[in-house]
């Protein structure tokens, strides 16, 4: 990569950075700096130097309050610190120029700008230098938690499918990490795994998303075997919470043979403060109404059921009497398969 300051960024974004006035002089000196770098006659430039007026025109940027300058001057810093061979430097600035570029895409959507994305390009680019250079280095936590960074940022542009590649990379990365690879599940792997459900859910993708769910569960029951277990509390209540979205999604496919197997796992956590005792009965009864068609008894269940769900769980609540998006062959083989794995766990 050129050490000189490029100018990607500031052509991409140039739109956006009208309403994002500077001083006339910023510019001029951000490309002053970058010259001195291209000079013939000079053959080891002084990158240390240059990194140093990159640091002060980047201060400046900050008090005027031009962030999207800010952020093409941070990037020019990163390359300087990686001519300077400061690679885990570099990969952290450029975590930080992401996440400035990344808010600031996400700023723009929000007031109506959506014809850009710009920043949202640029920051990705960056984000994925920083991971690899994490990646180099077996640095997989902070690698995982880039990519969980970006995976929130692209459910706010609304790319959930970007957003699932980068859940599964962060939980790749957790599983080559030392607190995950051969112990006990950490509690980050959960949350990503649980982050994965409602986004396989909301694009269809069931069998996916009750392996992520069954990966859920035999970690906590995992966890409720194992002696002297800290926060047991937090691992009942995802087992309840993956439970619940089994049993909601067996509904919503017709699953009802798997769905008795997620009820009786359910009362198996009767004895847990984490679970509603009623879940099992209104879950039941909620198949049941779908499997007559009862409609107002469908409806009346959904109000009782609603204010123990979460928001993400309320969503798929609302779509189980929907008819579903892909009635085909390949939703059949799902509820064949979730019907099949009712059966072996009884």
């Amino acid at each position: 990569r050129r050490v000189h300051g490029d100018t990607r960024l500031l052509l991409r974004a140039a739109p956006a950075m009208a309403a994002d006035p500077a001083p006339a002089d910023l510019l001029e000196s951000y490309t002053r700096i970058g010259e001195g770098l291209k000079k013939r006659f000079l053959k080891n430039p002084n990158v240390l130097k240059t990194e140093a007026a990159y640091r002060e025109l980047l201060v400046r940027a900050q008090q005027d309050g031009c962030r999207f300058y800010c952020a093409f001057i941070a990037e020019a810093i990163a390359r300087c610190e990686g001519a300077l061979g400061a690679g885990f430097s570099e990969a952290g600035t450029n975590a930080e120029t992401a996440h400035m570029l990344m808010n600031l895409e996400l700023e723009e959507r929000s007031m109506g700008y959506e014809g850009y994305d710009a920043a949202a390009t640029e920051a990705t680019q960056l984000y994925n230098f920083a991971v690899s250079a994490y990646m180099g280095a077996k640095k997989y936590a902070l690698a995982a938690s880039l990519y969980l960074e970006v995976a929130r940022a692209h459910l706010a542009l609304e790319a959930p499918r970007k957003a699932l590649l980068c859940l599964r990379a962060a939980t790749a990365c957790m599983l080559k990490t030392p607190t995950t690879s051969g112990c006990a599940p950490s509690t980050n792997l959960l949350a990503t795994l649980e982050a994965q459900v409602p986004v396989l859910i909301s694009l269809d993708e069931y069998e996916a998303a009750n392996e992520a769910l069954e990966q859920i569960v035999a970690a906590c029951e995992a966890m409720r075997r194992a002696p002297n277990i800290e926060g047991l509390d937090r691992w009942d209540a995802a087992h309840a919470s993956a439970l619940l979205w089994q049993g909601l999604m067996h509904v919503r496919l017709g699953a009802f043979g798997a769905l008795l197997g997620v009820c009786e796992s359910l009362l198996i956590l009767t004895d847990s403060s984490a679970l509603d005792a009623a879940l099992p009965d209104l879950l039941e009864s909620l198949a049941d109404a779908k499997r007559r068609g009862d409609g107002g008894h469908v409806r009346a269940i959904q109000t009782e059921l609603a204010p123990r769900c979460s928001a993400a769980q309320r969503e798929l609540l609302e779509r189980v009497t929907e008819p579903l998006s892909s009635p085909d062959v390949g939703v059949a083989l799902i509820v064949d398969l979730l019907e099949g794995d009712s059966d072996s766990r009884r």
